[in-house]
This record gives C-alpha cells, sequence and structure tokens, in this order.
C-alpha cells in the first residue's frame, strides 16, 4: 500500500510539472524553467541558462545589425514627408491643378504617402527598434496602431491602381467625359476600401505580456493574437487574402494598364512612320522628337511596375511566410502526444524565442522597401510632371525661382517648338497620350494650318 501511495504521489507531482508546459505561448521561458524546478532536474537547468546566455548574446549581435536601418528609416522619412508634402501643397494650392482629375489621384496617392512618413513609420519603429521597453500606451493604442499600418499600406496601393486605370483611361478612351467624372469616385472609393481591408487588424492587435528569453524581465509588448489555434488561422486566412487584394491584384492592373498604353501608343507611331517619306524637314523633327517621348514614357511606365513589384513583395511574403510558420508551430504543438520535454525540444523552443530579433529584423527590412516606395512616388508622379515644377517654381520665392529654372530640361522647351510649327504635325494625338501618362506635358495650343486649335495634356 505504501508503494502504490508513492507511485499516486509520483503521478500527481508529474501531472502538475507537466501542466507547466501546457501553456499558449509556445515562447515562454519561464514555464520550462518551473517545469525543470518542479523536477529538480538540475542538470536541465544548468544547461538551459547556458542557452539563455547564449541567446542574450545573439540579441547583443542583432542590435548592433539594427542601427544602420535605423539611420536608414530616418533618411528616408525626411525626404519622403518633404517631398510628399510639397506635391499635396502644390495640387491643393494650385486651382488650374485642382481641375484634373489625375492630379487629385496624385495628390491622394502623395497624402497616404505623407501619413506613412510623419505617423505610421515611427509607431513601426518604435514598436520594431524599441521593443525592450515596455508598451505603456495602452490597448486603444495599440489596436490603433496596427490598424493604421494596415490602412495606410492598402491606401497606397489602392492609390496607385487608381492612377494606372486613369492613364489608361486616358489613353485609349481620351473623349469619353463620363468615365473621367466617374474617376473621381477613385478619391473616396479608395479610403473607403482600405478601411475595410484593413479592419481585421483592430482585432488582431493586443496588449500582451513579454515572457520569451529575450525579455530579461516581464514586460508588456503591443503585438498580435496567438493565443489559440482560431486566431492563428483567421491570421493566416487575412494574410493570403491581403496578399491577392494588396499585391497581386494591383501588380496585375498595373501590367495590364502599361501593355494597353504601350500599345496604344505603338500603333499611333507606327501610323505615322508609314507616311514619314511625305513629310517635311519639320515634320520629321517633331516625330523624332515623339518617339523620344515615347521611349521616356516607356522607361517610366516600366519604372512604376517595377518600383511597386519590389517594394511591396518583400513585406506581402514575409507577412504570408510568418503567419503560416506560427501557424504550423501551433498545428505541431497541439499534435503532439508526449508527456515529456526533452533538451532537444528545449532548445527548439529557445531557437523560436530567440528568432524575435531575426523576425523583428526581416520586418525592418520589409517596411523600409515599403518607404523606399513612398520616397520615389512623388518623384515619378510629381518632379517628372512640367506642371508640377511650374506650379512649385511659382509658389517659391523670386531668389529661389530662378535657381529651379536653372534645373528644367531644355529638352522640353526644344519638344515644345516643335510642337507648335506651322505645319500640321504628325501623330499629335500619341504625343498627347503619351504625355499624359508620362506626366511631362503641360498645357499648350496646337497650331495647324486651318487654325489655332487648344489640346489639354494634362
Amino acid at each position: 500500500s505504501m508503494d502504490l501511495l508513492n507511485l499516486d504521489r509520483l503521478q500527481e507531482d508529474n501531472t502538475s510539472c507537466i501542466q507547466h508546459m501546457q501553456v499558449t505561448n509556445l515562447f515562454d521561458i519561464r514555464h520550462l524553467i518551473a517545469y525543470f524546478e518542479c523536477h529538480n532536474n538540475t542538470a536541465a537547468l544548468q544547461k538551459l541558462h547556458r542557452e539563455i546566455n547564449e541567446v542574450e548574446r545573439y540579441a547583443q549581435r542583432e542590435l548592433l545589425k539594427i542601427r544602420p536601418i535605423l539611420f536608414a528609416f530616418v533618411g528616408l522619412i525626411a525626404f519622403g514627408a518633404v517631398g510628399n508634402g510639397l506635391l499635396v501643397a502644390v495640387v491643393l494650392l494650385s486651382s488650374s491643378m485642382r481641375k484634373g482629375v489625375n492630379n487629385l489621384l496624385v495628390a491622394n496617392l502623395a497624402m497616404s504617402d505623407f501619413v506613412l512618413c510623419v505617423l505610421t513609420q515611427p509607431c513601426n519603429i518604435r514598436r520594431l527598434f524599441f521593443s525592450t521597453t515596455s508598451w505603456t500606451y495602452g490597448l486603444a493604442l495599440c489596436k490603433f496602431v496596427n490598424a493604421l499600418t494596415g490602412l495606410n499600406l492598402f491606401a497606397s496601393t489602392f492609390a496607385v491602381t487608381a492612377i494606372a486605370i486613369d492613364r489608361c483611361r486616358a489613353v485609349t478612351q481620351p473623349l469619353d467625359r463620363t468615365l473621367e467624372r466617374r474617376m473621381r469616385l477613385a478619391l473616396p472609393l479608395t479610403w473607403l476600401a482600405a478601411c475595410l481591408m484593413s479592419s481585421p487588424m483592430l482585432w488582431f492587435g493586443i496588449v500582451t505580456r513579454d515572457n520569451t528569453v529575450s525579455a530579461g524581465e516581464d514586460r508588456l509588448i503591443c503585438w498580435e493574437r496567438t493565443a489559440n489555434e482560431v486566431d492563428k488561422t483567421a491570421k493566416l486566412a487575412y494574410s493570403c487574402v491581403s496578399m491577392c487584394v494588396q499585391y497581386a491584384a494591383p501588380l496585375t492592373v498595373l501590367l495590364v494598364a502599361f501593355v494597353l498604353i504601350r500599345q496604344r501608343l505603338r500603333r499611333r507611331l507606327l501610323g505615322g512612320n508609314e507616311s514619314a517619306s511625305s513629310l517635311t524637314a519639320t515634320q520629321t523633327v517633331r516625330l523624332r522628337a515623339e518617339h523620344r517621348r515615347q521611349r521616356r514614357a516607356n522607361i517610366l511606365l516600366a519604372l512604376v511596375v517595377v518600383t511597386f513589384g519590389l517594394a511591396w513583395l518583400p513585406l506581402s511574403a514575409s507577412n504570408l511566410h510568418s503567419d503560416y510558420k506560427i501557424w504550423q508551430m501551433k498545428l505541431d504543438s497541439s499534435t503532439s502526444s508526449e508527456s515529456k520535454t526533452s533538451m532537444p525540444e528545449v532548445g527548439q523552443k529557445l531557437k523560436h524565442g530567440s528568432s524575435g530579433f531575426s523576425v523583428s529584423l526581416v520586418q525592418a527590412l520589409c517596411l523600409l522597401f515599403v518607404q523606399t516606395s513612398a520616397c520615389i512616388n512623388p518623384v515619378l508622379y510629381g518632379f517628372l510632371n512640367e506642371n508640377f515644377r511650374s506650379e512649385f517654381c511659382a509658389m517659391v520665392p523670386d531668389c529661389l525661382r530662378r535657381r529651379l529654372q536653372l534645373l528644367r530640361p531644355r529638352s522640353g522647351a526644344n519638344l515644345e517648338q516643335g510642337l507648335t510649327g506651322g505645319d500640321a504635325s504628325v501623330g499629335t494625338g500619341a504625343a498627347a497620350e503619351l504625355a499624359h501618362y508620362a506626366g511631362i506635358a503641360r498645357e499648350e495650343e496646337v497650331k495647324q494650318d486651318e487654325g489655332a486649335v487648344p489640346e489639354t495634356f494634362v
């Protein structure tokens, strides 16, 4: 009977020890320590502490890698805030710029990128680079920051998509004013769709206690739900949908717009080349200028597509991979039937816990790519636009205006002289469409033999 009593007591102790390992957080080091202390396993505790010291040294090495990324973030945020802020100011303060639908869409994109630079990215920097300090701002602000990041990302990609659709419309159907008026609806619809797509981030955002080996001491962190299988499955499903809506679909639209615009302009130029033998010297100059403008437009088109594809792919793929990896770990944990935890399993847990540094580093690099896109967008959509440069020069003081005018390319003036000659120009419609998409022409009058026919290129 005494042996049976000791056996029952041993089973009870073993059951109580196993309960330390039945936690929802795979990275909780405190429960690992409590488990081995419950078993009085001194050798395992010593090895565990050696593993913890190694992880802490690894964390210090990772912090050194983060500093250059932080400096790059600060520089890109400053550049993006100034560039997008100027673009928004020029469009809003100029009555002529506000009339164009495409200008409003560009200002909409610049506004989203401006918010990304001055608000969203600083919050992400606080969460990623200063994670050793406890989150003291409450649950509401944590959810707001989490949702704001998604809102900004969706709004920027939807704005780029709207600009591509509008410029494709202007080239393929330039005389359809009904479609032009409908494109104004893209302004509110962009933000409405972004709000709907980012709303689940409000639910995922939580403030939880960090019990990982890297925590040092208990602290609160603003993170996402990882409590149970339902949360992880929902997050993985949301990442899959976001990958399609926020990256795959907009990239497809950009590629289709690029192909349609390029084909339309190519047909126009081929029509001009067929009659090149009967052209005058002036018309030949115009045709060559139009070829140069097509090459420039094709380059800008390709830059828009490549910039979007390269800037947003790392973040989309990283989020999907991270959510799948955590979901898979939770699945493996729930299907495990072992009643003991061996030291290899403990080492695996420590590896997962220390990988938080690598995850933060990867997320920081992905967000850095997104920030680079926010810096390139005002250049592609604004500073390469003749209208924007003219309006910007009109806003600055006279002392700076003369210096800025020296930076304006002389090729634009030569091209304008070629397009305003006395003879009828060949391929004028193609030049107008080309200029509209590339954003490099301003309003001007195209004079023909019968008289002056005004044509708006914006």
